[in-house]
């Protein structure tokens, strides 16, 4: 049953086939799909709470990536970013459903075992400030109801007082 999408997982990992053409028809949907997010008025002030919320850590990003940056990626960016993340040692796989878990470890194992480890990046997540006095963000766009977001920075998971 896993066979097939291990080995296609796999393949990905080491022969990434990326053209340029593919490139440019995958930004203009994502695009679309940023735009779709902007337009709805949810979205909207969720995107702008977390921007507001986190000054340095990475959740002050949109999941989707800012439309200035969806716009410049290259594919030598995309590229860059694939060999340097890619690779065995830096994947996590799932398998859900009524599978043998030794089977499936050992499928897993022949398809990822020989493909080469790579170095792994230190992770450059930068630790949030303290924050010391109110943020406010405000979104104005037509909206069948008003919403209101309250977001509050929350202990990380090493710390001792969570």
């Amino acid at each position: 049953k896993i066979d097939l999408p291990v080995s296609i997982e796999a393949d990905r990992m080491t022969h990434l086939l990326l053209k340029s053409s593919q490139v440019e028809r995958e930004r203009r949907i994502v695009l679309e799909e940023r735009r779709n997010d902007y337009d709805d008025p949810t979205q909207k002030l969720v995107e702008k709470v977390y921007a507001t919320a986190f000054t340095v850590h990475p959740y002050h990003n949109p999941v989707i990536g800012w439309e200035k940056d969806i716009q410049h990626t290259s594919r030598k960016d995309i590229l860059g970013y694939y060999r340097a993340h890619y690779m065995p040692n830096n994947a996590t796989i799932v398998a859900v459903g009524p599978l043998d878990d030794a089977a499936v470890l050992k499928t897993v194992t022949a398809a990822f075992g020989a493909i080469p480890r790579g170095h792994l990046l230190p992770s450059r997540i930068p630790h949030e400030p303290v924050q010391h006095h109110l943020r406010m963000t405000v979104v104005r766009k037509p909206a069948m109801l008003p919403i209101t977001m309250m977001a509050f920075h929350a202990p990380n998971f090493k710390s001792r007082d969570r």
